[in-house]
């Protein structure tokens, strides 16, 4: 579900890769080799973020955000 933003996708959509495009291939190796689930910019926000299951329960989650 979007935070509100109809124009999302046209507007802030491409600043937000163009933004993370330096690291962007690091990120996605980094997942994989990880087996984290990657999910971008979920409810228009302006991070990448890393799904995995706890070893001990339950789920983790490391976001990497733009920050300002």
């Amino acid at each position: 579900m979007p935070n509100g933003s109809p124009d999302f996708a046209e507007t802030d959509r491409p600043l937000l890769e163009q933004f993370f495009a330096p690291v962007a291939d690091c990120l996605e190796q980094f997942g994989l080799e990880h087996n984290l689930m990657l999910t971008r910019f979920w409810h228009q926000e302006p991070c990448w973020d890393y799904m995995f299951r706890h070893p001990l329960a339950g789920m983790g989650r490391v976001m990497i955000h733009k920050a300002g």
